[in-house]
């Protein structure tokens, strides 16, 4: 137990350096903004500090963020025409474009698994098929389309910014008639989210008003419902731009003007302001997908598919330093006691260096937790 201490605190002093600032980078953040002003991509946490900002030499003027459903961050780079895939923690993973692709402003995954990215340029949606490209569609009337979402049917919803409509599609790219709609003074609609439980029970779609300060809501119809009006001197429904949901019904909203963001309660309500963190023209936005209850590692707390000294370090950066290292708290609670505190470094690292026992099920292989408790994956 000595020597298992005496680690433990050379890795507190190994967490920091000399300006006190935590070495460990978060392995990934709860909500992503696109920083158009400053080529970024930033990450916070749902409370709303800033963890980690991240760039590239092809991300230029960054639009629409999406992730997969393997959990790859895609980000439209809209100046060059591009699509950026990201790891959560801002590694850089590769890129891929077409010819018909000019200034994406948004990219969207569809329930058949497509990528979807708004062409702004030349008023069209083009699909991509494992980033190969699979076709496109536009209508009649679409004139620089902003925003993409999908209605549980399958049924498409483009924000087209300069008609002032949100056009209607159906999952073969093919116009309802009437094919857009529209109400509530919306003017310059910029982003499009779609609420699954609405005020009635019903999904409901979300619009950003950019030029009227406004969150627009609807029905799936396109009937317009009621809106959440915002004002010039609003510090967050000020230009409005992207709007996404969590998996609680709230959403967040990002202003162009101020360069913030904030949390709502679906009713409008707000429930706090994102930190201040360089931001500028604050664009898109996207949460970190949750999936409650998946298999892990036992001590493989970071989530790279090993049991090693870095799993101890992201404990002690979580326990002591705020320094968010992943989502599935189970996977650092090392001694399976059902609670995360200093207890499971010093496990982890007592089996690691002193032949301590080996972290309790599931271990050595991934699985779910036999034991119950309050801790979770993804919660």
């Amino acid at each position: 137990m000595r020597t298992s201490l005496t680690s433990l605190v050379l890795l507190l002093f190994t967490l920091v350096d000399a300006s006190g600032t935590p070495l460990p980078p978060a392995a990934t953040g709860d909500v992503y903004l696109s920083s158009y002003g400053t080529d970024e991509v930033h990450c916070y946490d749902r409370l709303g500090s800033h963890l980690f900002e991240f760039t590239h030499a092809d991300l230029d003027q960054p639009r629409g963020l999406a992730f997969s459903p393997e959990r790859e961050l895609y980000v439209a780079s809209q100046k060059n025409h591009k699509v950026l895939v990201f790891e959560p923690n801002g590694n850089y993973l590769r890129q891929f474009s077409d010819g018909e692709l000019q200034g994406p402003t948004s990219v969207a995954f569809g329930p058949d698994g497509k990528l979807y990215v708004s062409s702004f340029g030349n008023d069209k949606v083009i699909v991509f098929a494992e980033e190969v490209y699979d076709g496109e569609f536009t209508g009649t009337g679409l004139n620089g389309p902003n925003c993409i979402a999908f209605a549980p049917t399958g049924d498409i919803y483009v924000a087209s910014q300069l008609s002032n409509q949100v056009y209607r599609f159906d999952s073969s790219g093919v116009p309802f008639a009437p094919s857009s709609f529209d109400g509530g003074g919306l003017w310059s609609p910029m982003g499009i989210a779609l609420n699954p439980s609405g005020a009635g029970g019903d999904p409901e779609l979300y619009v950003t008003g950019g030029a009227s300060h406004s969150i627009v809501v609807f029905n799936l119809e396109g009937e317009y419902l009621r809106k959440i009006q915002g004002s010039s001197q609003d510090p967050v429904i000020n230009g409005p731009q992207g709007i996404a949901f969590d998996e609680s019904g709230n959403f967040s909203v990002s202003s162009f003007y101020e360069g913030s963001m904030a949390l709502y309660s679906s009713d409008g309500t707000l429930l706090h302001v994102f930190a201040d963190s360089g931001v500028r023209t604050a664009r898109s936005i996207a949460f970190f997908p949750f999936r409650p209850g998946e298999p892990f590692l036992r001590g493989d707390f970071n989530e790279d598919g090993n049991l090693d000294l870095s799993d101890a370090v992201a404990t002690l950066g979580e326990l002591f330093l705020g320094v968010h290292a992943s989502y599935c708290d189970d996977a650092a609670d090392s001694n399976d006691d059902g609670i995360l505190d200093l207890s499971d470094p010093v496990y982890t690292l007592t089996y690691l260096f002193t032949g301590g026992p080996p972290p309790l099920p599931p271990h050595p292989e991934a699985g779910s937790d036999p034991t119950e408790d309050d801790l979770d994956c993804w919660e």
